[in-house]
């Protein structure tokens, strides 16, 4: 739209109107832009002004999930992933304030189901992930096994302090469980990480942790202590500690 047209005046009014305060006069602008720019099937500015829409309501105490909702699916379908995540991240928020749990693990679900940058796609998932933590009773399988897919996506982009938090928070509820499985990938996910951000102390309680069990074959055993000295050795070398630190 260019600078001439009642459409653009509007909004810039409405905008002038928010940054004033004036928000019910601006919630009435942007709903009469709103809907000339959906009659024009204009996207991309009929999702801004739905999310601005949901902004003066929740400034007023009001409900905001159907505009919400509306301002990421038309964001998406313009391309503008940028601003979907941006109305995403504000829709959970709003939805968390407000004891809404369940919900807003399915808002974050269902952003990482698309294709985006992976490390706002793991900070989604490790969202999601608190979101049941927080419901009523707590769903701590869910909440583990989301932190789990999150560390997952921060392993792959090499975010390592990240990836170490959300396996520590897991390992927190599987700890003890007599889950097998699941036991050796935490436990190994934490001595890997803990190793290689020079955590060896922490690494050495997690690898005892990991092969106290001895439910591992020999070659797994052999291949998991292998990899351990090799990331002490290499710690070493860049802090200038004992290669192999006796363990009590």
């Amino acid at each position: 739209y260019s600078n001439g047209t009642t459409e653009t005046a509007t909004r810039r009014l409405a905008d002038l109107l928010f940054m004033l305060q004036d928000y019910e006069t601006a919630l009435m602008h942007y709903r009469n832009c709103s809907k000339d720019f959906n009659n024009e099937k204009q996207q991309n500015y009929f999702a801004a002004t739905q999310e601005m829409i949901g902004v003066c309501l929740f400034l007023l105490g009001k409900d905001v999930e159907n505009y919400l909702d509306n301002a990421y699916v038309y964001y998406q379908r313009s391309g503008r992933d940028r601003f979907a995540m941006r109305t995403t991240f504000f829709y959970g928020d709003i939805l968390k304030m407000r004891g809404n749990f369940k919900t807003a693990s399915e808002i974050y679900s269902r952003a990482t189901e698309r294709d985006m940058d992976p490390f706002c796609a793991a900070i989604l998932q490790e969202q999601a992930a608190f979101c049941y933590v927080f419901m009523n009773p707590p769903m701590l399988r869910k909440f583990s096994f989301r932190l789990v897919m999150a560390g997952e996506r921060f392993a792959d982009i090499n975010k390592k302090k990240h990836a170490l938090r959300c396996y520590e928070w897991a390992y927190s509820v599987y700890e003890g469980r007599n889950w097998s499985m699941v036991d050796d990938h935490l436990h190994l996910s934490l001595v890997r990480f803990s190793s290689s951000l020079g955590r060896v102390d922490q690494s050495i309680e997690y690898i005892k942790k990991l092969l106290e069990k001895n439910q591992q074959s020999f070659q797994r055993q052999n291949s998991i202590v292998r990899e351990y000295l090799y990331n002490c050795q290499a710690n070493s070398t860049s802090n200038g500690n004992d290669p192999f630190p006796i363990t009590p």
